[in-house]
């Protein structure tokens, strides 16, 4: 899987609530929500910079008061244990606007 640019999951993200409304409504069993949407395996070279970005992204969102996670795994990168961030779980149609 090739890495998906900032740009392109936050897209992403904006374009899911106009998809999924109806499935937002208080119907459980429809739920568009929560999603996680894909970043992507991020390739050695771009790590520094990548998981970077998506750090300072995630904070910029929590310091505007939208909840939303990153999620990681870890994985060896030139003899070392990296984290790196694989899906942005976003909880809510609300929080993806």
């Amino acid at each position: 899987m090739v890495v998906k640019s900032l740009d392109r999951v936050t897209g992403d993200i904006r374009r899911r609530p106009d998809r999924t409304w109806a499935s937002a409504l208080p119907e459980p069993a429809l739920s568009a929500w929560p999603h996680r949407f894909p970043v992507g395996a991020i390739a050695v070279e771009e790590l520094a910079g990548q998981v970077r970005g998506w750090y300072r992204w995630v904070r910029e969102q929590h310091d505007a008061g939208v909840d939303i996670e990153l999620r990681v795994a870890t994985r060896r990168a030139e003899g070392a244990i990296q984290t790196v961030p694989t899906h942005v779980s976003v909880p809510t149609n609300e929080a993806a606007a």
